[in-house]
């Protein structure tokens, strides 16, 4: 497979994430574990994934588009794939 200089950055980014648990302090949401990043961080890393609304009750409140992250991790997931069949390649030699 030819290689765009694209599997390198999906490496990049993928050691680059910080995932955590949490949970919502009010509402129905708010007895549940989540999983998820941080915005904050992801900001520095992939700004493209973050959105701040400009809800009055909301100010400035940060989220994650989540499915703008799934090409990206599954861009790395593939990277790592092709570089544990070198690795096994060279060891069956």
């Amino acid at each position: 497979a030819a290689s765009d200089g694209g599997d390198d950055g999906a490496l990049w980014l993928l050691r680059q994430l910080r995932p955590v648990s949490y949970s919502f302090r009010k509402g129905s949401e708010s007895k549940y574990m989540r999983f998820g990043f941080i915005a904050d961080d992801l900001e520095s890393v992939v700004p493209q994934v973050v959105r701040t609304t400009s809800q009055a009750e909301l100010k400035d409140q940060k989220s994650v588009v989540y499915q703008d992250l799934l090409a990206p991790l599954v861009s790395a997931a593939q990277s790592q794939s092709v570089i544990l069949e070198e690795l096994e390649a060279l060891c069956e030699e």
